[in-house]
């Protein structure tokens, strides 16, 4: 696909890369690389997230693909490993083949996981680490208060100390409680990444650490404008992307004035392959900063099927109505446009076009259904262009997905990859592909 007006060569390439183990539902990761004047960025919204919701990524993707990165305060990034909810042994097999990670975070919470296998898992995780290394778990939200409270209290001693526990319950309020009533240290995620008002967990005391993800937010410069902000210790975590997107995440992790803690960075590992011959994975726990070259986007390549599915996502992105844009503030200075002056400003102090709020009561229905309830939230409060910008960016993109007339907007292959039900009529819907039963976002994946 030809990005029109990103410059010279610049093009579009699908992925399709299986997981070397099934990652909350998810059995293969699919996304789009851009390739630009700058250098490689990743599009690779997860299947729950609608157009709006979309944005951001594809605004991280270019401004990896349109600018330098922000200037780095360190090479080396130190980095954890990632468990999901596996036996015992896997789970000890993964510490030991992590690159030397002596951090690890344990998925717990998961959909009929038990405090029996969550036990086991952290002890068998704490035995191959040793006693100097840190664990944490990331429940997504999945517990209420008291629940979480207690459960924290199990699995630290489980574990022999948790570093934090990640997201244990869905709303701030309960982030709060849990963290008012528990020794182990709150991270917040779903409740920053997924909230019109990030800046609640702060004024409401409800985390001690944030966890920020370039795609979701909007990207590096965008995060860095949020960090500063919420002036709490940041760790930068991954989606689940290829080694390029996972640069931007470095890049960010490089560019914070501190990092107290290891990096959700080290999720190449999951890959079966990679777009590039330079893989970012850990050595002796730590990922040194780098620009992977996209050398291998042909090995990677998805199907027809997938590549037309994702240049329909693309095309719904990129069309949106006079309130979105595709256009970062970083991506318009880079280009030597003004910035936006217009609208109400944002909780990351730029400013940005009316937009629909979703009050924290909405990430009551659990971190999956967020997604569609902060379909008109900006997660990262980017600042939107003018009308006339955010046509140009409509016209440059829209050169790039042509579409069959009867071509399904999300391919079977692509349904099934990512544990959703094959449609049985009529086309389908490239940004709600779970129906009832389905699976649910990988949130939290590094």
């Amino acid at each position: 696909m030809v990005l029109a007006g990103l410059g010279e060569g610049a093009r579009a390439h699908v992925y399709s890369i299986p997981l070397v183990q099934r990652w909350r539902g998810m059995s293969v990761r699919e996304g789009v690389i851009l390739l630009g004047p700058a250098g490689a960025g990743e599009f690779s919204p997860f299947a729950r997230y609608d157009p709006r919701q979309s944005r951001p990524w594809l605004d991280a993707a270019l401004e990896a693909a349109t600018t330098q990165p922000p200037p780095a305060k360190r090479t080396n990034i130190q980095v954890n490993a990632s468990v999901p909810a596996v036996g015992p042994e896997v789970a000890a097999g993964i510490v030991r083949q992590s690159g030397g990670c002596r951090t690890v975070k344990v998925k717990v919470a998961e959909p009929g996981d038990t405090l029996s296998a969550e036990r086991d898992r952290l002890a068998a995780v704490r035995d191959a680490l040793g006693a100097a290394g840190a664990i944490r778990i990331d429940a997504n939200g999945e517990w209420d208060a008291a629940t979480a409270v207690e459960r924290i209290a199990q699995l630290d001693r489980a574990a022999g100390g948790l570093e934090y526990a990640e997201q244990p319950c869905r709303t701030v309020a309960e982030l709060a409680e849990v963290r008012r009533r528990s020794a182990v240290p709150i991270a917040a995620d779903e409740s920053i990444r997924l909230s019109a008002d990030p800046l609640a967990v702060v004024r409401q005391d409800a985390a001690d650490i944030a966890v920020l993800k370039v795609q979701p937010l909007g990207g590096v410069r965008a995060c860095l404008e949020l960090a500063e902000r919420l002036g709490l210790p940041v760790v930068v975590s991954s989606a689940l992307e290829t080694s390029i997107g996972l640069a931007a995440g470095l890049a960010l992790a490089a560019a914070l004035p501190d990092l107290p803690f290891a990096c959700g960075l080290a999720t190449a590992q999951l890959l079966a392959t990679d777009a590039t011959s330079h893989p970012l994975r850990p050595v002796d726990g730590q990922i040194r900063l780098a620009l992977p070259p996209p050398d291998r986007l042909q090995e990677v390549a998805a199907d027809a099927a997938t590549t037309s599915a994702w240049q329909a996502r693309l095309a719904q992105v990129v069309t949106l109505d006079a309130g979105g844009s595709a256009w970062s503030d970083a991506t318009r200075r880079a280009e030597g446009a003004p910035r936006a002056a217009t609208g109400p400003a944002d909780p990351a102090g730029r400013r940005c076009s009316a937009r629909g709020e979703v009050p924290d009561a909405a990430l009551g229905a659990g971190p999956e259904d967020v997604d569609r309830a902060t379909a008109t939230a900006d997660p990262a409060g980017r600042a939107a262009a003018d009308a006339a910008t955010t046509s140009a960016w409509q016209a440059r993109l829209a050169q790039v997905v042509t579409l069959d007339a009867g071509g399904s907007a999300w391919s079977d292959a692509a349904r099934r990859a990512e544990g959703a039900p094959c449609a049985a009529t009529g086309p389908a819907d490239p940004a709600s592909r779970v129906a009832a039963g389905g699976t649910t976002e990988p949130g939290g994946v590094g």
